[in-house]
């Protein structure tokens, strides 16, 4: 999803290209694009599609989708508001591990900026992170894990990282996890 509003498969083969903010403009698998700067994606109704996605931009979910297999990455902030159950794209089985198999955890969101959840969000299976901030109200169920590197804040979605009302976390993953202390971030490259 690139800041001048196409769209282009992995491979950065053209789908298709939205216009900003045009009445009857079709959005691509229920996400919308209003150009910027920066440029935003957003995603307020039923429709929605599997996969990962990666957003010049912002990137926010609101409403009740789900269940939802989906990676977001953003250059910019991500919001997540309502009811969405989501669970990684990238989950993937440990087929090396016997009879003791479990899924290993990927990725749900990485942010450039902010990370922001509000209202009942259940996000699954994997890692949350925000170059910045992350702030979660309401009452979100998270398996998983959740880093914010606190780079200096330069945009105001969440001003320092917080949790307020009843979250849930859930990390039981086997073994050990897979971030481990002492962990230094050598560059952030987004």
């Amino acid at each position: 999803m690139k800041a001048n509003g196409q769209v282009l498969n992995g491979s950065d083969g053209l789908i298709t290209t939205l216009v900003s903010g045009a009445q009857g403009s079709d959005p691509y698998c229920g996400w919308k694009y209003t150009n910027g700067p920066p440029a935003s994606w957003k995603l307020d109704s039923g429709t929605f599609c599997d996969g990962t996605f990666y957003f010049e931009g912002s990137a926010e979910v609101s409403g009740n989708p789900g269940p939802w297999k989906t990676t977001l990455i953003a250059t910019g902030d991500i919001v997540i508001s309502g009811t969405p159950t989501i669970q990684t794209d990238n989950t993937h089985n440990n087929t090396s591990c016997g009879t003791n198999c479990y899924t290993v955890l990927d990725t749900v969101f990485v942010a450039g900026y902010d990370v922001k959840i509000t209202g009942n969000a259940t996000a699954g299976n994997g890692l949350i992170a925000a170059h910045e901030q992350v702030g979660i109200t309401g009452n979100a169920i998270i398996t998983g894990f959740i880093v914010a590197e606190d780079a200096s804040s330069t945009h105001s979605t969440v001003g320092s990282d917080t949790e307020t009302g009843n979250l849930t976390i859930t990390y039981d993953c086997y073994g050990s996890p897979p971030l481990q202390v002492p962990l230094h971030f050598l560059s952030w490259g987004l």
